[in-house]
């Protein structure tokens, strides 16, 4: 059998994959038909990949003041934050789609770097955050430890 975790994990990665790509598609068909602004696919596609994401602070702030059963907040939770990274590799596709034609063969790298790259780096800077906060119980240092980490990752992913 499957541990709730695992199940968590799936059903939120159901929900921030193929369901927010199909919401983003519909997003998109519905921006073609409905607004008068003549975009192509490809702008109609970001347009739906930006309107998609989520705000998970809020969304777990919300989840806290209705009191939601604690299974349900779990795979809210996670599929909010997922959700969001899924919509940042629709944008950053779109852009290189809108703004770097010529590099049509680099599409699927760039993919993969922010499918696979991403995730890859996550876990490399939280092992040594973990590693390093372990060994540590002064609050001050765990605070510059978990603030930098974060930063570093982000600019280092960046690059």
């Amino acid at each position: 059998t499957s541990s709730p975790s695992s199940s968590h994990a799936v059903g939120a990665m159901l929900l921030a994959g193929p369901g927010m790509l199909l919401q983003v598609f519909l997003i998109a068909g519905a921006v073609q038909v409905v607004l008068p602004y003549k975009w192509g696919l490809t702008e109609s596609v970001m347009f739906g990949g930006i309107l998609s994401a989520t705000d998970p602070v809020a969304v777990i702030a919300l989840l806290k003041d209705l009191g939601a059963m604690p299974d349900l907040t779990v795979l809210i939770e996670g599929e909010s934050i997922l959700n969001d990274g899924t919509s940042i590799v629709v944008y950053e596709l779109c852009y290189a789609v809108m703004f770097e034609p010529d590099k049509a063969s680099t599409y699927f790298g760039r993919g993969l770097q922010l499918v696979i790259g991403g995730p890859v780096l996550g876990v490399m800077f939280f092992g040594a955050s973990y590693f390093w906060l372990s060994r540590t119980k002064d609050p001050q240092e765990q605070t510059i430890v978990t603030v930098s980490a974060a930063y570093l990752c982000y600019f280092v992913a960046e690059a």
